[in-house]
């Protein structure tokens, strides 16, 4: 391109001189042009051939681009894949031990969990069975000491319905246990205040006391917390015996000496009798 306006710009001097120095200046204007326009055209077939090489280059990149990020949208669905079964599988165990967490919690003490290796999941299954057997040794020996309760408790209530004496627990002033006695005696009713002559009487033994037309001899101990345990007996029956019998000894005791007066005056008589 300098060439072609050094060749321009003598040409423009020599058009005003000599025609044949301006013909001549001409042709070399001509063939600078020439040069230039070949320079040019061989410049634009270089430049497209870069063109064309950069443009394969691109997508040969792209290509490699498209099928590296196939490949590793392929590895990345394959280690999630790993990874959810790896979680899976190690979650497993903690899913089994909630499981039987929640039977054990609702009464199964058969519940175990099969405890592998000495990590933080195998130590906890350890712990958990462990846990389980003492919960099962715990409850074996509840109910032993339950069903030893209620045999005790039934051998009680047998022991109170057949004593003949009768027996109040008293607690905030109302009658909580009742054997049959007492209610033949004193017709007292669980859950109801004791009668007059019973809910007065302080702490001590109480005999011959006088509840109607009978007599009846009554211990009342403090019991429980603000309670009283009343137990009484009827003694009538036992009062009008030893009466009776004080009286037959007292009849006894005159007859002999009846017998001893007599004796001592049908001495005498007999005597007068002989003489």
């Amino acid at each position: 391109r300098v060439d072609y306006d050094a060749a321009f710009t003598e040409w423009l001097r020599a058009a005003d001189g000599d025609p044949a120095d301006a013909a001549r200046a001409l042709a070399e204007l001509d063939t600078r042009r020439t040069e230039l326009m070949l320079k040019v055209g061989h410049l634009s077939q270089l430049v497209e051939g870069r063109i064309q090489m950069v443009s394969a280059r691109t997508t040969y990149a792209q290509d490699r681009a498209a099928a590296v990020s196939g490949a590793l949208a392929a590895l990345s669905a394959l280690m999630a894949g790993i990874l959810a079964w790896v979680a899976l599988l190690t979650l497993r165990p903690i899913g089994l031990l909630t499981a039987q967490v929640q039977r054990l919690a609702a009464g199964d003490h058969t519940s175990r969990v099969a405890a592998h290796g000495r990590d933080e999941v195998g130590v906890l299954a350890g712990e958990f069975n462990a846990m389980a057997d003492a919960v099962a040794e715990r409850d074996r020996r509840l109910k032993e000491r339950a069903e030893a309760l209620d045999r005790l408790s039934l051998r009680l209530r047998s022991v109170l319905d057949t004593i003949n004496a009768g027996l109040l627990v008293v607690q905030d002033s109302r009658i909580e246990t009742a054997n049959p006695a007492a209610q033949q005696m004193w017709q007292a009713r669980e859950g109801e205040p004791p009668s007059a002559g019973l809910a007065d009487l302080a702490t001590g033994r109480h005999a011959g006391l006088v509840l109607g037309e009978r007599l009846f001899d009554v211990e009342v101990v403090p019991f429980g917390h603000h309670g009283q345990l009343v137990v009484g007996e009827d003694v009538t029956d036992r009062t009008r015996d030893r009466e009776r019998l004080a009286h037959s000894e007292r009849l006894a005791v005159v007859g002999q000496m009846l017998a001893q007066i007599t004796h001592e005056v049908r001495n005498p008589l007999n005597a007068m009798s002989l003489n």
